[in-house]
C-alpha cells in the first residue's frame, strides 16, 4: 500500500468530496515538462462497478475503490496514482481514482493529475483540474500550466482562475509555458490574464522568452511588448520594434523610467 503523502493538505478534502460526489460516489494537481510518453489513457467505456458500502460516519460517507467488495469497508487505494490511473478500463473508473487518491494524499498525486488533464474523456479532466485544490503550492505549480494551456477552453478558464490566487512567480512560469507549449487561444488568454494586473517581472519574462520562441510565435508576442511599453502610461518615445532583440536592447538602456507596475515615472 503506497505511503499518504504529507503533500495533501486539508484543504484538498473539500475538493476531494465535491469531485467523488460529481462522480456519483458520495455514498458507496526552467519550464514544466509536458506530460510524459506514457501510454496514451483508453477513451470512456462503460461506467465501472460503484461500492455499496457505507462509512459509519453518514454525515461524510468514505469513497469507494475501482475492485473493492460491495458492503466491505473502505480502503485507501493502492499503488501508483499515474499507473493505476493509466490501467483503469473507462472513465468512471479513472475519475473514482482521481477522488480516492485525492482523498487520502500520495506524492505523485501532482503527477496523476498532470497526465488526466490530457484525458479524452472530458470528465476525467473536469476531476483533474478541480482537484488541483487540493494540493500544495508547490505541488500545483507542476499541474497549472497544463491546465491553462490545456486544448479544452473549460479546463483553461478554471485554470486561469486557480492560478490567480498562486504566487506570482507560478503565475510567470505559467505564462512561460503557455508561450512555449500552448495554443494559438491559450496564448491569447495569457496575455490577457497577463495585462490585467502590468507586472515589470512579468514584462521582462516575455522578453527573456520571447527571444526564445520560434519566429511565428515572436511576432505575437512582440506586439505584446509594444503594447506594453505604449498604453499603461501612453509613451510616445517608444519606438516601434522590428524584433525582440531590438526591444530588449531598448529595454535595457531604459528600463529605469518604468516602476514595478509598468508604468512611466521619469
Amino acid at each position: 500500500m503506497a505511503a499518504a503523502s504529507s503533500g495533501g493538505k486539508a484543504r484538498g478534502a473539500g475538493a476531494a468530496v465535491a469531485i467523488l460526489a460529481a462522480a456519483g460516489l458520495g455514498t458507496m494537481i526552467g519550464l514544466p515538462t509536458r506530460r510524459t510518453s506514457e501510454p496514451s489513457l483508453p477513451g470512456p467505456g462503460a461506467p465501472g462497478s460503484d461500492s455499496k458500502g457505507k462509512s459509519s460516519n453518514k454525515s461524510n460517507p468514505t469513497p469507494a475503490v475501482p475492485g473493492s467488495k460491495p458492503g466491505g469497508a473502505w480502503k485507501p487505494p493502492e499503488g501508483n496514482p499515474v499507473e493505476r490511473l493509466l490501467q483503469a478500463k473507462s472513465a468512471a473508473e479513472r475519475v473514482e481514482l482521481i477522488g480516492a487518491f485525492v482523498a487520502v494524499g500520495h506524492d505523485r498525486n501532482a503527477n496523476m493529475l498532470r497526465q488526466a488533464l490530457y484525458d479524452p474523456a472530458v470528465e476525467v479532466r473536469q476531476a483533474a483540474v478541480e482537484s488541483i485544490t487540493s494540493l500544495t503550492d508547490e505541488e500545483a505549480a507542476k499541474v497549472l500550466p497544463h491546465a491553462v494551456a490545456n486544448d479544452d477552453s473549460k479546463i483553461r478558464a478554471q485554470g486561469w482562475d486557480i492560478l490567480s490566487r498562486h504566487p506570482a512567480e507560478e503565475q510567470n512560469a505559467a505564462y512561460r509555458y503557455v508561450m512555449a507549449e500552448g495554443s494559438d487561444a491559450a496564448l491569447a488568454e495569457a496575455f490577457s490574464e497577463m495585462f490585467q494586473n502590468p507586472q515589470r517581472a512579468v514584462f521582462e519574462g516575455m522578453l527573456d522568452m520571447g527571444s526564445k520562441l520560434p519566429a511565428a510565435r515572436q511576432q505575437g508576442v512582440l506586439q505584446e511588448i509594444q503594447k506594453w511599453l505604449t498604453e499603461p502610461s501612453g509613451s510616445e518615445d517608444v519606438p516601434a520594434f522590428r524584433s525582440i532583440p531590438e526591444a530588449q536592447a531598448w529595454w535595457k538602456t531604459h528600463q529605469q523610467k518604468f516602476d514595478d507596475g509598468m508604468l512611466r515615472i521619469d
